[in-house]
Order: C-alpha cells, then structure tokens, then sequence
C-alpha cells in the first residue's frame, strides 16, 4: 500500500490550493490507515476531490475522473462487503437530506471506515459546516459501529475523524 507522503501533499497543494491546511487531519487518518488497514487492498475512497490517500484505491466522485461516476445520497451500484475500507474525508456534511441513507450504503459496501467531518464551527452563515456537534453526528451515523474518535485541529478547521467497524474482523 502505497499512501500520501507529505511532499506529495505539498504538491498537490501548489496545484489545488483548496488543500492547504488540511495535513494535520490527513496525517491523522494516515496514521490510522498504517496503524490497523495497512496490508488491505481493496480501499475506496469518497469525494477525494483530485488528493488520495491511498494511491492504490478506488475513488467515487461526482467531479472528476474517479473510478465510480456516482451521487453517494442514492443506491450504490456496488456489491456488499466489496471493500475492506472506505474513507470519505469532510464530504458527509454535504449529503444533505441522505446523509443516513449514505451511511448504510457506506456500511453495506465497505467492512470499515474513516469519516471526518467539521467540528464545532462556527459559521452561522455557512449552514453546512456550522456547528456539526455529537448530536449532529449521532443523527448522521450508526454510532454503535464506531471503534475510535479523533478530534484535530482548533477553533473553525477543527475536524472529528471517526473510524468505524462494520464486520467482525477475524
């Protein structure tokens, strides 16, 4: 497995300067990848947005050239348990009204998965990233499957990053 090196993500910042800043959660997620996901092979990874962290993985986007063309809010058009991980990095707070309906799709699809989403902004005029609480999360996600939280980062670039265990593992 192959993932994101910090002089990889520096070039792809000069490209797309919408990356800036967002290593000290990258980094995070990378270190729970190599941590408990590091010898699987079948990553997917969600709303990349042009930066995997995976370089081995497949991708689904509505934007883009990704592996899978798709809006993640309807059926998935993948077979169940066909990933051992999937990783969606700040795209949740986007599925607005599915986002529920996204998370079964995720669980059905993937044995496990990384999730960040903002946390505890506060942007009143921005609606989407403004004030996303555990609260938020619980109605967005089936908690009982989460493993870990981390939270990264301070004031509004703060970010929960979520790990979830669908499958048993053996």
């Amino acid at each position: 497995m192959i993932l994101l090196s910090k002089q990889k993500f520096d070039d792809i910042c000069k490209e797309q300067p919408y990356f800036n800043g967002r290593w000290v959660y990258f980094d995070q997620v990378l270190t729970i990848i190599n941590k408990y996901f590091k010898h699987y092979t079948k990553i997917l990874e969600i709303g990349h947005n042009g930066c995997q962290l995976v370089e081995e993985s497949q991708t689904i986007d509505i934007q883009g050239n990704p592996t899978y063309n798709f809006d993640v809010r309807e059926k998935w058009p993948l077979e169940s348990k066909s990933y051992q991980l999937g990783i969606a990095l700040q795209v949740w707070e986007h599925l607005l009204p599915k986002r529920y309906y996204a998370f079964t799709e995720l669980k059905r699809v993937c044995e496990n998965a990384i999730i960040s989403v903002p946390y505890h902004w506060n942007v009143p005029k921005d609606k989407i990233h403004h004030n996303v609480t555990m609260y938020s999360i619980n109605k967005w996600f089936d908690m009982q499957f989460l493993k870990e939280a981390h939270v990264v980062g301070k004031w509004n670039t703060r970010r929960i990053i979520l790990l979830f265990q669908f499958y048993n593992q053996k």
